[in-house]
């Protein structure tokens, strides 16, 4: 018999980020879907720049690719919800470059699985 259960962790609790950043990478090999909900705020500048989800079935390495749809471009305060379901590849992660000012990312996800 298999059981179903939730998931949920905090990627970024209001933290502040300006140029590159990478966030843990997460392990979701059991997990049937998975959401990412992102909020952000201005805090210094104008805020450019990008963020986006990238997956990749080898953690550690160097070999990222993004979720096409899951690219953003920050230039105001908003937030966004991605649902992905029945996705294949073992890990994600969040990917931000921001060119201009300095926002605070709040992110989460939530999954279910089967076991």
């Amino acid at each position: 018999m298999s059981t179903i259960f939730n998931d949920y962790a905090v990627i970024y609790d209001n933290v502040n980020l300006t140029g590159t950043n990478n966030s843990s990478s997460y392990n979701i090999d059991l997990y049937l879907g998975y959401s990412v909900q992102l909020k952000w705020t201005t805090q210094a500048g104008t805020p450019t720049g990008t963020i986006r989800i990238q997956v990749s079935n080898e953690d550690g390495k160097d070999n990222w690719d993004d979720i096409g749809c899951s690219i953003i471009d920050i230039t105001t305060v908003s937030n966004i919800l991605y649902n992905l379901g029945t996705e294949y590849y073992r890990y994600f992660r969040l990917n931000s470059d921001i060119s201009g000012g300095t926002i605070t990312l709040f992110a989460d996800f939530s999954a279910k699985g089967k076991v």
